[in-house]
């Protein structure tokens, strides 16, 4: 009997001891935390790292940081006050049907540009997206495509350029438009011509158009 008091009470204080010193380690762990870091003697890691990153290549910077805050302010003095006004007097639902019509009519530059870079699926998916939409959708209002398995792949002429070898080039910033690179900012304007509005004879619906 004395012998299996014995052996009971050494398991206990082992056990005992066991989640003392598992609880220590653990705490020492929260409270701690820079005991166990290991720290590389020389240079400055860290900095040597900071410093090659920053080394971004970029001619333009002088024009890249004005048009920068213009655009900054352009967002919050006019962009954005009319966006909110946008969403305060259009009902959601309607919001959705205005950017799905845009989204679809987005579809024909993505197919146009599916067909320059050869992608054979892809056009035929995004063909079969702009018939779904423009029938069963009503002009694009809606968006049954989507919930039929064929999301939106965007294509434009500066991912054309790039199939075909033609480097992007240094980063800039675009009025109004936001920050791209050399090769995609040139190549909106192609774009252009694969939206109906450019279509349109009346001037200033034409530019309504534009600028939705």
């Amino acid at each position: 009997m004395a012998k299996h008091l014995l052996l009971t009470a050494l398991l206990l204080g082992s056990g005992l001891a066991h989640a003392d010193q598992a609880s220590h380690s653990a705490d020492e762990g929260f409270t701690q935390p820079l005991q166990r870091l290991t720290f590389v003697s020389g240079p400055d890691t860290f900095v040597t790292a900071s410093n090659a990153a920053m080394q971004v290549y970029d001619p333009l910077e002088r024009w890249n940081r004005s048009i920068y805050q213009f655009n900054y302010r352009l967002d919050q003095w006019v962009m954005l006050p009319a966006v909110q006004g946008y969403v305060y007097v259009t009902p959601k639902p309607l919001r959705t049907g205005v950017s799905n019509f845009f989204s679809n009519l987005g579809d024909v530059t993505s197919l146009g540009n599916s067909l320059l870079q050869l992608k054979g699926e892809r056009a035929m998916r995004t063909t079969a997206r702009l018939l779904f939409n423009t029938l069963l959708g009503v002009g694009g209002l809606w968006d049954p495509a989507t919930a039929m398995g064929l999301p939106r792949q965007n294509e434009d002429f500066g991912q054309t350029l790039g199939y075909w070898g033609v480097p992007s080039g240094p980063f800039v910033m675009i009025p109004f438009l936001g920050p791209s690179t050399v090769r995609d900012g040139f190549a909106k304007y192609p774009d252009t011509y694969t939206q109906p509005y450019r279509y349109i004879d009346h001037v200033p619906t034409r530019n309504t158009a534009f600028g939705v």
